[in-house]
């Protein structure tokens, strides 16, 4: 998660700090709820048309079908981002 291309998402988002970081063909997008608070946020707004796979996370009932996620407190995600057609 060092190298690659950075890019921060949600800026303006008080509660969500949401990057992806690409290198090569692999994209991850990494979702940090840095509040004690819910906090909700739209992968259509993390540049990320489709997910995959939950990479890790600390919310074991998170699942990747999302497109609208609430988020729990001090909650992290890290998301594989499926190119277009796949």
């Amino acid at each position: 998660m060092i190298y690659g291309q950075f890019e921060t998402y949600l800026d303006q988002h008080e509660q969500i700090y949401a990057y992806t970081r690409t290198l090569g063909e692999e994209s991850w997008l990494v979702l940090l709820n840095i509040s004690e608070q819910p906090a909700t946020c739209n992968i259509a707004d993390c540049g990320a048309e489709k997910l995959g796979d939950i990479v890790i996370g600390n919310n074991a009932d998170r699942t990747n079908k999302e497109t609208i996620i609430e988020m729990l407190p001090y909650e992290a995600i890290v998301y594989r981002v499926l190119k277009r057609g796949l």
